[in-house]
């Protein structure tokens, strides 16, 4: 490939891919938008009412609700859910400007962009960054990726996929070379 290299040494693809990923974020959110069909998956306005519940809690000042009054006459607001994905619900929905079905379309783009960020810096780490930028552009529209984002609706879960490729790369550079990254 062509390598371009300015003065300070970094590669132009360093730029050039994350911008391609941020551009085609902003497709994805906009073609899932378009289709009308969202949000979709059977759990997804369970977790949209709880990142919703958590951004009007800290709007109001309380970081960390516990307790949401209109949720089935009086309920936890993250008793089985990790509190990462919610926030990171409820911080989407704020840079939409409250609007909670913006915010899902704002997460929608983060997560296809933070996954294939990973994938591209893991194929950075081991020396094949076009191979990882590949992936990376993959990885969102992998069918379990889709089933869980767009049928289940396990918004969670979703997040969590994000750390899976790192998880397991990390572990191979443990057992492989004992180094832990």
């Amino acid at each position: 490939g062509v390598v371009v290299k300015g003065k300070t040494g970094f590669e132009l693809s360093e730029v050039l891919i994350p911008i391609a990923y941020g551009l085609i974020a902003i497709v994805v959110s906009m073609l899932i938008c378009w289709s009308g069909q969202y949000p979709a998956g059977s759990e997804t306005m369970l977790h949209i009412y709880r990142g919703n519940v958590v951004y009007e809690a800290v709007q109001n000042g309380n970081l960390f609700p516990l307790y949401d009054a209109a949720w089935y006459s009086g309920s936890e607001v993250l008793p089985y859910s990790a509190p990462l994905p919610v926030y990171l619900i409820a911080l989407c929905q704020g840079i939409a400007g409250g609007d909670c079905l913006d915010g899902y379309l704002l997460f929608a783009g983060i997560l296809f962009f933070m996954g294939a960020l990973i994938w591209w810096r893991i194929g950075v780490r081991r020396k094949r960054p076009y191979l990882g930028a590949f992936l990376g552009l993959l990885w969102f529209f992998m069918p379990h990726n889709l089933y869980v984002f767009f049928m289940e609706g396990d918004l969670p879960r979703a997040v969590t996929m994000l750390f899976l490729p790192w998880l397991i790369s990390s572990v191979y550079e443990y057992v492989k070379e004992g180094k832990w990254t």
